[in-house]
């Protein structure tokens, strides 16, 4: 009997393929295993190993399943990892990737990208993205957009992964538009602010607008901060401000606001983001915690909008036993943390950040604690329950030309040998105090102008700040500057402070027992015959007064003492014209 062979083709006995296209068109039977050089073409990164299985095992997702020709399937046979190449991702910087990515990701695998790929997610998109972060291995430097839209989460994000120190996260960047003037109403807690701009076609109803900059009369600087968008017409945006006080006399003659429009949206009571790894960047994004400062309880809590760094099992994180203490850092670039129920920020790591703004939160804006440190330009830390700027434990914030306004505690606050720099900054309107340094803390800083706070503009007890030159500390409801138990305050440069015409009731200057002062006090008398300083001390030790200030040769100011103070004046420097005590 003669017998018919059956023709096979050479790949199916050996079992490779160029490509996946190859195999899945070849007549290889249930149960072969085969090998790809690539996906689309050879080498292209998307080699693999498949088992031929019976159709229907798995749904076809391009990657762990493929349907067959004949109506078998192949199989991804996976070890420690796929790469998104593996799932039909190009890589050439062109063709969106996106779909490879989260493919992988839905079939429960690490996925490793190991190209450099164009990867752009829809909201939806971003939400696996996020929940499945530390489920990718970013191999190479990697950029990931995140298109306009909302990004709802319910759940803590852990980034801690790391290869995070090669990933970019992007929102989208509608550009800059200039504010050229505003109109308010409304009340403390509940601005409502209309911004007159030529074109407001990027802003949306329901996202928020950025101002990092603005200028004009008065204080132009109350304006800047992350706030939520209420309506717009065709040639102005109203914004929410949730500044804790009185709305400032203003007028802008130029201010820059960024539409931010994609938005990670929280639901209340989680954590948002938590960051142990180190995160390249992210950028031109909002965290949004959706909690309403207007009618919620200033407290502080767990429920945190940004925590870098950890410690396992404490409250300020909320880790689990099993996770691990890192470091963590990260750098932010435009980034706003609102409406969060507990802090806005607290950092045990490092960040790093430009145009950082944290509005609208139920406690402190910008924290560093246990050693972290905040490099926070340009920030804008306003309309929060407690502090804008607080430092402790060690802790370190670096806040050149940021702003701290409207917030219900202090502007800027370190305790607890905390420290902070906060040159060419503003404190304005905090319901307590502008800047405050207790308990062995210390802020420097030049140029801070700290003015219309409920109680006082600089205040220590028990620790150090320097006001370098260029400073205005004036028109505190209270007390300018205040030192108590030890503390020091160091003001000794080009100042302008407190109200020229000092009344008893209301001292520009008030150093209570062991505190102590260095002041320009040629300054405070300069447009002054009345001036007062009250000094609650045993004894303050020699005064130089080295300036007339009615040009009569004779000086006018009084000083109040208590236990034995001693004024030593001078009207020109040759000679002493008497001693009280």
């Amino acid at each position: 009997n003669q017998q018919i062979a059956t023709v096979v083709p050479v790949d199916a006995i050996t079992g490779h393929y160029d490509t996946l296209q190859d195999a899945i068109s070849a007549p290889i039977i249930v149960g072969q295993i085969i090998t790809t050089t690539g996906y689309h073409t050879v080498n292209d990164g998307g080699a693999g190993q498949y088992i031929v299985v019976v159709g229907g095992t798995g749904v076809d997702d391009g990657g762990s399943y493929l349907d067959m020709v004949n109506g078998n399937q192949l199989e991804l046979i996976v070890t420690d990892s796929v790469n998104i190449n593996q799932y039909g991702a190009i890589s050439d910087g062109v063709t969106n990737d996106a779909t490879s990515l989260i493919d992988g990701l839905l079939a429960g695998n690490a996925v490793d990208i190991n190209k450099s790929s164009k990867i752009e997610l829809t909201s939806s998109q971003a939400v696996i993205f996020l929940e499945k972060i530390d489920s990718i291995n970013f191999n190479t430097p990697t950029t990931i957009n995140i298109l306009s839209g909302i990004v709802n989460l319910d759940k803590r994000i852990l980034m801690s992964s790391n290869t995070l120190r090669n990933l970019t996260i992007k929102g989208v960047d509608d550009g800059s538009y200039n504010i050229t003037s505003i109109s308010q109403s409304g009340s403390a807690k509940n601005h409502s602010i209309i911004l007159n701009i030529s074109d407001t076609s990027k802003f949306t109803v329901g996202s928020f607008a950025l101002i990092s900059d603005a200028t004009g009369t008065g204080y132009p600087d109350a304006l800047r901060g992350c706030w939520e968008v209420l309506s717009k017409t065709s040639s102005t945006v109203t914004i929410k401000s949730t500044i804790n006080n009185v709305w400032p006399v203003m007028t802008i003659t130029s201010a820059t606001v960024w539409p931010m429009n994609t938005i990670f949206r929280w639901v209340t009571g989680v954590v948002g983001l938590a960051i142990t790894g180190t995160l390249h960047t992210l950028s031109n994004v909002i965290l949004d915690g959706s909690w309403d400062i207007t009618t919620g309880t200033n407290e502080d809590g767990a429920f945190d909008g940004l925590q870098v760094g950890s410690s396992p099992n404490t409250p300020e994180t909320g880790l689990n036993e099993s996770e691990q203490a890192n470091v963590g850092s990260a750098y932010f670039a435009r980034v706003g943390i609102v409406k969060w129920e507990s802090n806005a920020t607290q950092v045990l790591g490092k960040l790093y950040g430009v145009l950082l703004s944290t509005c609208s939160c139920g406690w402190r804006g910008l924290q560093a604690a246990r050693n972290g440190f905040i490099g926070a330009k340009g920030s804008s830390a306003s309309g929060n329950g407690a502090s804008g700027y607080e430092s402790e434990e060690g802790g370190y914030i670096l806040a050149q030309n940021s702003v701290a306004i409207g917030n219900w505690q202090q502007g800027y606050f370190a305790i607890g040998g905390g420290g902070i720099s906060c040159g060419s900054s503003f404190a304005l309107l905090n319901v307590t105090h502008g800047l405050e340094a207790k308990n062995f803390s210390a802020i420097t800083t030049d140029g801070v102008v700290s003015e219309l706070n409920d109680i006082f503009g600089v205040t220590t007890t028990a620790g150090q700040i320097l006001i370098g030159s260029n400073a205005v500390v004036d028109n505190n409801t209270s007390t300018d500057i205040v030192a108590a138990e030890g503390g020091l305050i160091n003001a000794n440069g080009a100042l302008t402070i407190g109200d020229v015409s000092i009344d008893e009731e209301s001292n520009s200057l008030y150093i209570k027992p062991d505190g102590a002062v260095d002041l320009p006090f040629s300054k405070i008398l300069e447009n002054s015959n009345n001036g007062k300083l009250r000094f609650d001390i045993s004894s303050i030790g020699d005064l130089n007064f080295g300036f007339d200030p009615s040009n009569t040769g004779s000086y006018t100011a009084r000083l109040r003492m208590k236990n034995s103070g001693v004024l030593h004046p001078t009207n020109d420097g040759v000679g002493a014209l008497g001693r009280t005590s």
